[in-house]
């Protein structure tokens, strides 16, 4: 079913669904309630909007030319970042980037990179960060930084302002933008955290805040106003930890500490509304509130396998899970609850998800991004069961 063909569907059903309930107003609340899920079960089943049920592939799209997908080097998709409301950029174990316009489901072109791509970050929607080398504890790295990849969209227009060396090793980045300065903060395999200033790209900070322990995520905390300005790091022994970075007057402070415990390394981290703070570890995702740092409200082992990414979306409601089993994970974050777990998506790893409009995106080591319509209950952000 083509793009045209699932949005036209899609109002239809929409349409349909809003009659449905003009019609049931008059009814009990109890009895409404159960004649919705009925109705909306039987409309949904009427357009058929696929079989994954709340998210619809529309596109699968690959960078691959038929006749290297015999070759014998790897070339899946490790990242994924966000450059305008309608294109996004891939990092690829083959040494290359590409970039794609999701409006109209089509490549738009490819850099290539002399080195193997560690991590990507989209700064302040100006700047392209990459840091490319060995990720052995004895390898090299380099900080690459381009710029104008926002506004302009061909291989000729895109310029490289920099190539620094990295003296730590890095296994993940960040931005962060707080009062009038900017910062590209560098995530060490030995628990540093490496701050660059971006006005001069020049390094301003080296901070240790894991006790030489790898870091393995790190991000800006963006929901909670009393968070701003701060970063959450997971560590590869179990903690998580909220530092304030108010690097212009020269504070920097531990808000908080959490632990998922020495058998449970965390990879990934994200923050909720209502000072929320989330976690995966291995196939488990934890849930805290700042105000009981120490033990979580509740946690899952919905996924099979370990967890890739986890992403907020929609201003701190939701919570989206990929990783190992291929498959999607949405969770609204107020009630820690899993509303959908869809089937495989893709064949291999999951590893990085977007939210793009209301399109979702998924990247995976089988070589396909995968563009998939997200279909809302009435139109009000509520996932259809």
């Amino acid at each position: 079913m083509g793009c045209y063909q699932v949005r036209r569907a899609e109002d239809e059903f929409l349409d349909e669904i809003e009659h449905i309930r003009e019609e049931q107003q008059t009814l009990s609340l109890k009895k409404r309630q159960n004649e919705n899920k009925s109705l909306i079960k039987r409309v949904y089943s009427k357009w058929d909007f696929g079989k994954i049920g709340k998210i619809t592939e529309i596109a699968n799209l690959s960078a691959v030319k038929k006749e290297d997908y015999f070759n014998q080097r790897k070339e899946g998709v490790i990242r994924l970042q966000k450059l305008t409301d309608n294109v996004v950029i891939t990092a690829h174990i083959d040494l290359k980037m590409c970039i794609w316009d999701i409006q109209n489901c089509q490549l738009l072109f490819m850099i290539d990179v002399p080195l193997s791509i560690v991590d990507i970050r989209v700064a302040e929607g100006k700047f392209l960060a990459a840091v490319l080398g060995d990720t052995s504890p004895q390898g090299k790295q380099y900080l690459y930084i381009w710029e104008s990849i926002i506004e302009q969209f061909k291989y000729s227009d895109i310029k490289l302002i920099g190539k620094f060396d990295i003296e730590n090793q890095i296994t993940c980045l960040t931005s962060l933008v707080f009062s009038h300065e900017k910062y590209l903060i560098l995530a060490s395999l030995y628990g540093d955290l490496i701050v660059y200033d971006m006005e001069t790209f020049e390094k301003s900070e080296e901070i240790n805040i894991h006790n030489g322990c790898q870091i393995s995520d790190i991000k800006e905390c963006l929901t909670n106003f009393r968070l701003r300005g701060c970063i959450i790091t997971g560590c590869a022994d179990g903690t998580i930890k909220i530092t304030s970075l108010r690097l212009e007057k020269e504070k920097i402070a531990e808000i908080a500490e959490m632990n998922c415990g020495k058998q449970n390394p965390v990879t990934q981290v994200s923050e909720l509304r209502n000072y929320m703070i989330v976690a995966s570890s291995l196939n488990k995702i934890f849930f805290w509130v700042l105000d009981n740092p120490k033990q979580p409200i509740k946690i899952f082992d919905t996924h099979t396998m370990p967890i890739h990414r986890l992403l907020t979306i929609d201003d701190g409601l939701y919570l989206l899970s990929v990783g190992g089993d291929g498959k999607l994970g949405v969770w609204r974050g107020k009630q820690q609850k899993l509303l959908y777990h869809s089937p495989r998506l893709h064949s291999e790893i999951i590893t990085d998800v977007l939210k793009v409009g209301d399109r979702i995106i998924t990247v995976s080591l089988d070589k396909n991004l995968k563009v998939h319509e997200i279909i809302y209950l009435f139109n009000n952000y509520e996932w259809i069961k």
